[in-house]
């Protein structure tokens, strides 16, 4: 008995969480990082930095992580509501990091502080490993 009370606490899963939700982030996370890599990706650009090939890494991030962001918001949202939404997340989020940064791509580091190890977790998640 106890070994069948075992399994079935271990196999339990939550009411609405799938495996497809543990592996597939949230519109809001996965904007957050998304726009995590469009703040790397201007820091690297000029008129601050040239780092080319560096930067095209970070802008393939912030793309790939647009589509889960936008692939989070039709499911999250509906087709008919979900671009409004991604819209206005990405716009408040660049804003709240620009602010977090005062402004300054110098200082783009604080970014990698509070979101660096998140956002590398997530990519690597959506990219399957």
């Amino acid at each position: 008995m106890r070994f069948v009370l075992l399994a079935v606490i271990l196999t339990y899963v939550p009411a609405g969480m799938s495996e497809t939700r543990a592996t597939s982030p949230s519109m809001a996370d996965a904007t957050t990082c998304a726009v995590y890599y469009r703040m790397l990706t201007g820091s690297m650009s000029p008129p601050y930095k040239d780092l080319g090939p560096l930067a095209d890494m970070e802008k393939d991030k912030m793309l790939t992580l647009i589509d889960v962001a936008k692939e989070a918001a039709e499911r999250e949202f509906g087709k008919e509501h979900a671009k409004e939404k991604f819209e206005a997340d990405w716009a408040a989020k660049v804003a709240a990091m620009t602010d977090e940064i005062n402004r300054n791509y110098d200082n783009v580091q604080q970014l990698r502080y509070h979101y660096g190890a998140k956002c590398k977790a997530m990519l690597k998640a959506v990219n399957g490993g």
